[in-house]
């Protein structure tokens, strides 16, 4: 049911905005709304490949995400860029290379994660033009959790099922914010949440007074 609850809420906020494939930005702070402290674009990008979740670290029965705040992406190809890759051969379009060099360049040096199913079968997960349906979520001073990313485009790409067999991870990249305030965050995927981690962003609410 929540899961429903999610895909529902994002196409509402997606549905708001102009339809169409949506370009990538070069900072997520260009779509920042600072009196609402909310950013438009989903934080996680999916990998093309998976790994094994045992060349990561150990972990005990179950699904994980797992952010390593000591790697950023070096090469990483999405499944973005592959799929518009392979429409771009099949139509001779040089717009579609661009726009394929364009996600390529601009998800590297990004924060690297982990989605990982450790569970002992199958997993399928929800995407959004081939983007994990999630939420980067900030903590307020108060301890509470703030989601603070909504969906920038609508009617492109939902319904595709991501599947993770056992043992495997999901490699991805992560758009964070950046800002004055440090603040802590975590990734929330279809209600699986990471680790907390460091970072900051450009918002008074999440000041050490409140703002």
């Amino acid at each position: 049911m929540k899961r429903i609850v999610l895909l529902f809420s994002v196409l509402l906020a997606a549905c708001a905005t102009k339809t169409g494939i949506a370009t990538p930005v070069k900072e997520f702070n260009l779509n920042f709304y600072k009196d609402k402290c909310i950013f438009f674009g989903g934080p996680v990008e999916l990998g093309d490949k998976l790994v094994k979740a045992s060349r990561i670290k150990k972990f005990p029965k179950g699904v994980f995400i797992w952010i390593d705040t000591s790697q950023r992406s070096t090469n990483f190809i999405s499944r973005v860029e592959v799929f518009e890759r392979k429409d771009q051969k099949k139509a001779v379009r040089e717009d579609l290379k661009h726009y394929a060099d364009t996600v390529h360049a601009e998800n590297q040096g990004k924060q690297l994660g982990y989605l990982i199913n450790n569970s002992g079968k199958k997993m399928e997960f929800l995407t959004l033009y081939y983007s994990a349906l999630s939420a980067i979520e900030a903590k307020l001073p108060d301890g509470t959790w703030k989601q603070i990313n909504t969906f920038a485009f609508c009617g492109n790409g939902f319904g595709y099922q991501y599947s993770i067999p056992s043992k495997k991870a999901a490699v991805f990249v992560v758009d964070v914010p950046k800002g004055a305030y440090k603040v802590k965050y975590r990734i929330n995927i279809e209600d699986y949440y990471s680790n907390e981690f460091d970072g900051t962003i450009d918002c008074p609410e999440f000041a050490p007074n409140g703002g």
